[in-house]
């Protein structure tokens, strides 16, 4: 008995399924992005308390009883830069350096480092503004020299 080739076409009579699940690097990215969010809730959340009574407590005080919404909004996306400020700064290795000494001294440090990356950020946010209103980066020192207020500077680190 001889056996012949069946003649015909052996492609499957299914259409070629399309591959949903995400690939290797999207799967790693999203997992990445979902991390980094969960991360981020605690601080932000913190800073959007803290910011928003401050500014409800301001408008009270003042006698201003008909709130305004740009300085919820305000403070709001000044809790997202600062939340997210902290925690980069959190994950810098000179955080850790007083870790094993008496409790005051990493307190003190850690303040004092996350100030100064507060102080940093916002002073690259005021230079993102400075540089979307059209003005040339040479001018930005002289504009925040003119521009800056010490009391208030002084009044928001407290």
């Amino acid at each position: 008995m001889t056996t012949e080739p069946i003649s015909g076409d052996f492609k499957s009579i299914e259409p070629p399924r399309q591959n949903l699940a995400p690939t290797g690097l999207a799967r790693r990215v999203v997992r990445r992005i979902l991390h980094e969010v969960r991360d981020a809730i605690p601080a932000t959340l913190f800073f959007f308390i803290g910011f928003n009574f401050i500014v409800l407590t301001t408008n009270l005080l003042i006698a201003q009883y008909l709130v305004a919404v740009s300085s919820f909004m305000l403070a709001t996306m000044s809790a997202l830069i600062v939340g997210k400020a902290v925690l980069v700064a959190n994950n810098l290795p000179i955080i850790r350096l007083f870790d094993r000494a008496p409790l005051i001294q990493p307190v003190l440090f850690k303040t004092s480092v996350y100030w100064v990356i507060v102080f940093l950020v916002r002073l690259v946010e005021r230079f993102v503004h400075f540089m979307i209103e059209g003005n040339a980066a040479s001018g930005f020192a002289a504009h925040l020299i003119t521009t800056f207020e010490w009391r208030r500077f002084l009044a928001i680190s407290l």
